[in-house]
């Protein structure tokens, strides 16, 4: 971990990614609420999640096909300066006129922002796996997902009192300069982002890090859909995101309000303790990770699989006892499960793709991972609307223990990790 925090690539990344991260997060409560005002309308704040959606499916999409052919430095540098000129676009809008016939535009400016910004993260994925070694991902994931986590659980109730006590073309002003404060980060370690180990990137220079280099060494582009399906490992990992995505809707809010007042019996109050629970499971969940990166990242197999059969056992026995304080504990348990188990699987997915293709492979997940969490979600809620709350639950332990069954039942997946065990 001292290693890591000795990284000076890492943490001035670290800190570009948690001002972009504070920023968006106050653009969308303020716009949520902005548009709230304007029009009165519960469907209309919300929308602005719903054209997020859409705009991430476009730019995965995009991305998937074209990614490679930028820098993958100067693209998240100039993603932020563009996201910092969005920011005062919409100030600029809002100062000419506050009608409600802005909101179209509003729409179309964070559409665009939205598209963008889905460019950003598979970038950033590849840029991580260059500034820190291979040994040490585990622990920097980990550290920038308890981060994260934090800002989650703070970010949106500050988010709230500023939009209360300050107009929202103040909070623009404020994510602008978070945003351009975050380009600026990015750009004083230019140098660093594309060395191939953190001692190459003190003598680097990221003007030399072009496409041209790239194709050099991959004249082929990539292909990432054929990665997806020729793949047996991310194949095999693709599709436990898919199935597990159904399964992990029953902790979005409204599910776990619904589980709280009809199985539970409890008010909101409770519903409020679990969700808590659960962040502060994920956050112990970074924690571990952080302080035991070697251990875990020798037995990724065995982790991913009896990860999933806790938290089967857990969701199944919560749901059967109805019992608050056991519910309350089983989600602080499955908080740190659900944490390690996903970012071990993550580490073992970018593991399995080719380094030259593998920001295309992560754009090509996440365009079809992002329409069907929608589809996932829509669809659990329907299922809770016909059957019960209960029902749903125990679907979900059900999901738990098959991704273990295939975990377990496939030795390429199971053993993934344990062949460093012997080489470290």
């Amino acid at each position: 971990m001292f290693n890591l925090l000795r990284n000076r690539l890492f943490l001035i990344y670290w800190l570009s990614g948690t001002l972009g991260t504070v920023a968006s997060i106050f653009i969308t409560v303020g716009l949520m609420s902005f548009i709230y005002s304007k029009t009165n309308s519960i469907l209309g704040a919300t929308t602005i999640l719903l054209a997020s959606y859409g705009a991430d499916f476009v730019g995965s999409f995009l991305s998937s096909h074209f990614i490679h052919k930028f820098n993958y430095g100067k693209l998240i540098i100039v993603i932020q300066f563009s996201r910092t000129l969005n920011c005062l676009a919409l100030f600029a809008l809002l100062g000419f006129s506050q009608s409600t016939n802005v909101i179209i535009i509003i729409f179309i400016l964070k559409f665009l922002a939205d598209t963008f910004a889905a460019w950003d993260l598979p970038a950033r994925q590849v840029i991580l796996r260059t500034i820190v070694p291979r040994e040490q991902y585990l622990q920097a994931r980990s550290t920038l997902n308890v981060v994260r986590q934090c800002l989650m659980i703070g970010g949106w109730s500050l988010g709230g009192i500023l939009t209360a006590y300050f107009s929202f073309q103040s909070v623009l002003i404020g994510a602008s300069l978070l945003y351009f404060v975050s380009a600026c980060c990015l750009f004083a370690i230019r140098g660093g982002l594309y060395a191939t180990n953190v001692e190459e990137a003190e003598n680097d220079d990221i003007s030399k890090a072009d496409t041209s280099n790239n194709n050099k060494e991959n004249p082929n582009p990539p292909k990432p859909w054929n990665t997806l399906v020729q793949n047996k490992t991310v194949r095999q990992l693709l599709f436990i995101d898919l199935i597990e995505m159904v399964a992990n809707t029953i902790w979005t809010s409204s599910l776990l309000l619904a589980f709280t007042k009809i199985v539970l019996n409890k008010d909101e109050q409770w519903w409020g303790m679990l969700n808590a629970s659960y962040f502060v499971g994920s956050i112990i969940g970074g924690a571990l990770l952080i302080g035991m990166a070697t251990w875990f990242d020798r037995r990724i197999g065995y982790v991913i699989g009896l990860s999933s059969l806790t938290m089967a056992i857990s969701t199944f026995l919560m749901t059967y006892y109805h019992h608050p304080i056991f519910a309350l504990v089983a989600v602080m348990l499955i908080g740190p499960l659900y944490e390690i188990r996903e970012t071990c699987q993550e580490a073992l997915f970018q593991d399995s793709v080719p380094h030259h293709t593998l920001a295309n492979t992560l754009s090509a997940r996440s365009t079809i991972l992002s329409p069907w969490n929608a589809l996932a979600t829509f669809g659990v809620a329907y299922f809770a609307e016909i059957n019960s709350i209960e029902a749903v639950f125990y679907v979900a332990s059900g999901i738990y223990f098959s991704v273990f069954l295939i975990v377990f039942l496939q030795p390429q997946l199971r053993r993934k990790g344990s062949t460093r065990r012997a080489t470290s």
